[in-house]
This record gives structure tokens, C-alpha cells and sequence, in this order.
């Protein structure tokens, strides 16, 4: 909380605008368009990775939402202000990090695939690190929120590649694993969808995080 408190002390509102494009530029359509290009113009197997990496990776940081039920670093610490446009898109519980763990599986992932070319693992490094560090910098985000994002992506990114070759080397073994995927997945919505949720509400009423929100998004990330 303290190295927070310290970026709070150094930011300008020039700083603010641009980590702020940088922190969204990762959830924007764009990226989902360049997975879509890439594999009907260019490389069909490095973008199913990709896919799969940035869907594992969104079902696995949803579910540790629902289960650790983090309350955002404004709410541990009201001496905190987070960057106020920030703090609009930064809803529901902190760790881990949603826009860390997208980043890292995005540029990661491409990485891995470029692997030959150290310029371009270089940049996507940096892209990585630059939103870690843009969502501690905005206040929204713990550094054990980024630090826990980046683990689980950089898991996914080493794992997801050795399974899609385990499938390929044997007969039906994508039915196999498409049938544990959605069993898995029907056990995580169960539970997340039973469990309980902390109950804080907000001086106007409201509540400070809302359970059917945080059950929407993990069913939204299952599907």
C-alpha cells in the first residue's frame, strides 16, 4: 500500500491520460480483431493458442475473483484516490488483476510464437510490464494483484502449447478434454454461484460490490 500511496504522490494529470490509453488499450476491440486476423490471414496455430490462452486465463482470474473476494485498494485504504477514470472501469473485486492477466496472455503469447525475434519478445515484455505498472499507477490495483496475474498468465502461456501437441498425438482426445473443460467449468459456476459474498453496502445503500455482477462475469467468462 505504501509504494501505491508513493505513485498517488507522483502523478500528473499528462501521466494520468496516457498510462490511462495504455491500461485499455489491452481490453479493446483491437485485440480481439488481431487474434481474428491472424488466424484467417496469417497463422491459424499460434492464433488457437492465443485464443485458448486468453480464455483459460480470463475463466482461471474470474474464478480466484469469486473466491478471494479482494475489495479494491481505495476500499483497504481510504488515504487512497484513485485515478477517477480509472476507477470507473475498475469494477467488481481487485485480485487478481483482469487487465494484467490479459495483457500478459496477449503479448506473451506472442512472444512465445515470435520467440526468434528478441526485438519483438523485448516489446511485448514491455507491453506486459507497462500495463502491471499502469494499473498500480492509476490506483486500482495492488502489486499482488498484477504479481498474481502475470503467474497465472505465464502458466498458461508454458502449459496451453503442451496440451494442444498432447491432443494432437492421439485419437479423440480433443473430445476428451472439451468434455473436462465444460465439466470443469459447470463445477466452477456451481460453486461460485452458491457460495457466499461479503455484504458491505455504501453510505447512499448500494452495494460496494454486487455478488449477481461477479456471477455474471464468471459465467460470461465460462461461456
Amino acid at each position: 500500500m505504501e509504494y501505491l500511496l508513493w505513485l498517488q504522490g507522483v502523478r500528473s494529470d499528462f501521466w494520468n491520460v496516457i498510462l490511462m490509453y495504455a491500461t485499455e488499450l489491452v481490453t479493446s476491440p483491437l485485440m480481439y480483431l488481431f487474434v481474428a486476423v491472424l488466424y484467417w490471414c496469417f497463422a491459424k496455430n499460434a492464433a488457437i493458442t492465443l485464443a485458448l490462452n486468453i480464455s483459460i486465463g480470463s475463466m482461471i482470474n474470474q474464478t480466484l475473483k469469486n473466491i478471494f473476494c479482494v475489495y479494491r485498494p481505495w476500499v483497504q485504504n481510504p488515504a487512497l484516490k484513485p485515478v477517477e477514470a480509472a476507477k470507473e472501469t475498475a469494477t467488481g473485486y481487485s485480485f487478481p488483476s483482469g487487465h494484467t492477466q490479459l495483457a500478459a496472455t496477449e503479448f506473451l503469447s506472442i512472444a512465445a510464437w515470435q520467440r526468434k525475434r528478441k526485438w519483438l519478445v523485448a516489446v511485448c515484455f514491455f507491453m506486459t510490464f507497462l500495463v502491471m505498472f499502469t494499473r498500480n499507477y492509476l490506483g486500482v490495483h495492488t502489486l499482488p494483484d498484477v504479481l498474481a496475474s502475470f503467474l497465472i498468465a505465464c502458466f498458461v502461456v508454458l502449459v496451453t502449447p503442451k496440451l494442444l501437441e498432447w491432443i494432437e498425438h492421439g485419437k479423440n482426445r480433443d473430445l476428451f478434454v472439451t468434455i473436462l473443460v465444460m465439466i470443469l467449468s459447470g463445477l466452477t459456476l456451481v460453486y461460485t454461484t452458491l457460495k457466499s459474498y461479503p455484504m458491505d453496502y455504501l453510505p447512499d445503500g448500494r452495494l460496494l460490490v454486487s455478488p449477481k455482477e461477479m456471477i455474471t462475469d464468471c459465467y460470461r467468462a465460462a461461456g
